[in-house]
């Protein structure tokens, strides 16, 4: 890694010291950033080559802060492993200071929900991490951890807040709904009608 510069940054519960050489690591790390005492849980550091291989999964155009972020995200995660955690792919909201996860495909729609939760909400709902939060399992339960990277968006919040609902809801094809049922009313006029109902 070239010369560049080393900060602490309190991340899932974890001190971790990130050296970068691009500001932009600096930028979205700001909310984050911990007085430096004693000796950090762990630190990142990425070489050239990571960066390099960052660069080939990103997006066409992605500046070179970006991409150095990624690259220590990646590490950070594969790391943060060992202390029973997890990157989870969603958009995570609070409401009374537990969290719910919105997690699908991208572009389907998590980001709107979880605006939609907001709305609804007010005061009560924070915005935990629109993208890339964090799960910590403790013996107490499932902690969603924000971290500065949270999309497009930028919507995160440097907190650690107890999963709220821990189980699977469920979505379903409405318009499929609807053209079986329109489907089972026909054919049971058409059985019905025949007699032999």
């Amino acid at each position: 890694m070239n010369d560049g510069k080393r900060k602490r940054y309190r991340i899932a519960d974890a001190e971790i010291e990130i050296a970068f050489t691009e500001n932009y690591t600096e930028i979205i790390c700001r909310d984050y950033e911990v007085k430096a005492e004693g000796k950090p849980d762990f630190v990142i550091e990425v070489t050239d080559e990571e960066v390099e291989r960052e660069k080939k999964k990103s997006e066409p155009g992605a500046s070179k802060g970006i991409i150095e972020s990624l690259a220590i995200y990646r590490k950070l995660c594969e790391k943060i492993l060992d202390r029973n955690c997890v990157l989870f792919h969603c958009s995570a909201v609070a409401v009374d200071g537990k969290a719910y996860l919105f997690t699908a495909a991208s572009g389907t729609g998590k980001s709107t929900h979880t605006r939609m939760w907001r709305q609804h909400f007010g005061g009560r709902a924070v915005m935990v991490n629109d993208d890339k939060p964090i799960l910590r399992i403790k013996d107490d339960g499932i902690y969603v951890c924000g971290t500065p990277w949270c999309g497009k968006h930028g919507l995160q919040t440097n907190v650690a807040l107890q999963l709220g609902l821990q189980r699977a809801n469920t979505t379903r094809d409405l318009y499929f709904e609807k053209r079986r049922r329109k489907y089972d009313q026909k054919n049971f006029c058409n059985r019905w009608i025949s007699g032999s109902v």
